[in-house]
């Protein structure tokens, strides 16, 4: 089954891979740093964070199945 993975708003250009739902499946066990270095997210200038099924997580995760990462702009307001 796998876990899915989505980048939304100015960080949807880092998701490698899209599936018919939209998102980037990927096989369980794989950690949320893999995620950070396959896409590239890093490096691309922008200021990021992400959760796991709504929850804050470490990098070294290992995502289960069922679970979704979801890597988003920090919330700015003023």
């Amino acid at each position: 089954m796998g876990a899915k993975v989505r980048f939304i708003n100015n960080l949807k250009p880092h998701q490698l891979e899209t599936s018919d739902d939209g998102a980037w499946n990927v096989p369980s066990g794989t950690t949320i740093q893999d995620i950070v270095d396959r896409s590239g997210v890093e490096h691309g200038g922008w200021e990021f964070m992400y959760t796991v099924n709504g929850h804050a997580q470490l990098r070294a995760y290992a995502l289960r199945d069922g679970d979704e990462l979801v890597f988003m702009s920090p919330f700015i307001g003023g």
